[in-house]
């Protein structure tokens, strides 16, 4: 956002000029996040070896075919399966044998 204000141009004079008044989106860190490759020793699921670099233990798995999932809760949740709605009629629809 955008406003003005008044600055002293140092001959005396005052100039009215454009000012930043909201903050930037900026982290208050010195350097930008970065994600780091390694990673505390894990033992693969596919073939028992140990392993620190995430890259290495990914390539292991899509050498093999196989895919990588994460443990979201939300893959957990039972999921709730949509209503059936007869458009059928209860005195014309299919009675049952017997």
């Amino acid at each position: 956002m955008l406003g003005y204000s008044w600055f002293d141009a140092g001959d005396g004079r005052k100039v009215f000029r454009k000012v930043e008044t909201a903050k930037p989106k900026r982290s208050a860190l010195p350097a930008p996040m970065i994600n780091s490759d390694t990673m505390s020793e894990v033992q693969s699921m596919h073939d028992g070896k140990f392993y620190t670099s995430k890259s290495a233990l990914r390539a292991t798995y899509k050498a093999a075919g196989l895919k990588e999932v994460g443990n979201d809760p939300a893959r957990l949740r039972p999921r709730q399966r949509p209503r059936r709605v007869c458009s059928v009629p209860p005195s014309t629809a299919p009675q049952p044998l017997g």
